[in-house]
């Protein structure tokens, strides 16, 4: 049995294990974390920075590859078997519908609870060839929250391919390689936010342009993280956001004060002002009020969290349910996770900043 680290230095890997075949199985486990998006969200689909940070909860990838071609999916009790040709074609698919701006039938693929997953695999053996493998996942991230589960089991997986298959790949390919799970998962529309962060760790900064780069900060923020117990559906909140915004022309507007927050709380981020930072998070909370995406469970959470003292709050994620964050004071966290708690959400009080995508254990 061994155990490694992936590190940023060097930018990317390789690792030589020999043949791997079903009978002893040698196996892979990586590990990616949760996310929570602190500015941005909506906006960055619009060229506008958005910022993040992860957390730590995390998912799991085993794989074990397998020399007959075959590909089992696995997670929770559900579970799915198909071949690499098959994987390839459903990549080709998809592409296809990308292309032409179909995400009505990317959301029809969406049912399948494995697509993203099936997308990220079938994108990687197009690109790299590969064998087939059995993959399990493993998840302390709750599904459907806004916390990035989806972008977690795609940035598990990428890694965990590339290193099983010996393909160097940098953590920007890597991240871009997961993003391709979460173009399934948001219906068609999709930033590589959350798995630029997921990939990255620590707090990242993201746009369109430029991808995914940490952000350097004196010590990671303290947060409680409210869970309203809403699941949203994240493809069906875009498709309204998109249908808000071609109600009339001059709401673009919105999506450019949102990216001014995120570019100023960048400043305030790398300083450590934290109260600078919380009065920015309220601001931008103003502005996704405006597009929709808020509900009354988070403004209830939300509320609750700044009159116990929290330096600011919002939603985060796609909206619609799922989570809110609160900027705390290491001293006032308690306090605001009880006021959660009493507004009737499920308070999560987690480190932030967290490490990135890394190998857990690998035989070789």
């Amino acid at each position: 049995m061994g155990k490694s680290r992936w590190n940023e230095t060097p930018a990317c890997f390789s690792h030589r294990s020999g043949l791997f075949t079903c009978q002893g199985m040698s196996l892979i486990i990586t590990s990616a974390p949760a996310k929570i998006i602190l500015f941005g969200e909506h906006a960055v689909n619009r060229q506008q920075l958005a910022i993040a940070t992860a957390l730590g909860v995390r998912t799991q990838c085993r794989l074990q590859l397998c020399a007959d071609g075959r590909v089992t999916f696995r997670s929770a009790n559900l579970s799915c078997r198909t071949d690499r040709t098959a994987l390839a074609e459903f990549a080709q698919t998809i592409n296809t519908f990308r292309n032409a701006g179909d995400y009505k039938a990317i959301r029809f693929e969406a049912r399948d609870f494995f697509a993203p997953v099936k997308y990220v695999f079938g994108t990687f053996l197009t690109r790299y060839g590969g064998a087939g493998a059995v993959v399990e996942w493993r998840t302390e991230i709750p599904p459907g929250s806004g916390l990035g589960s989806g972008a977690a089991a795609s940035s598990s997986l990428a890694l965990a391919l590339a290193l099983a298959n010996e393909v160097q790949c940098s953590r920007i390919e890597l991240a871009e390689l997961a993003w391709h799970g979460d173009i399934i998962a948001h219906g068609g529309i999709a930033s590589g936010l959350d798995t630029g962060a997921s990939t990255f760790g620590g707090i990242t900064r993201y746009t369109v342009a430029d991808g995914p780069a940490n952000v350097p900060i004196p010590q990671p923020p303290t947060l409680v993280i409210g869970d309203t117990g809403v699941r949203a559906n994240t493809s069906q909140v875009n498709a309204r956001v998109n249908d808000w915004l071609a109600g009339d022309s001059q709401r673009g507007a919105v999506f450019a004060r949102m990216g001014d927050v995120a570019q100023r709380a960048l400043v305030r981020l790398t300083q450590g002002d934290w109260h600078g930072v919380g009065a920015l998070m309220n601001e931008n909370q103003k502005y996704l009020r405006e597009i929709g995406v808020s509900s009354p469970e988070l403004e209830r959470l939300i509320n609750a969290a700044l009159s116990a003292g929290a330096l600011g709050a919002k939603l985060s994620g796609a909206g619609g349910g799922g989570v809110m964050v609160a900027l705390t004071t290491p001293a006032q966290q308690t306090a605001v996770a009880d006021a959660i708690q009493n507004a009737g959400g499920r308070a999560l009080t987690v480190k932030a900043g967290v490490e990135g995508v890394q190998v857990v254990h690998h035989d070789g």
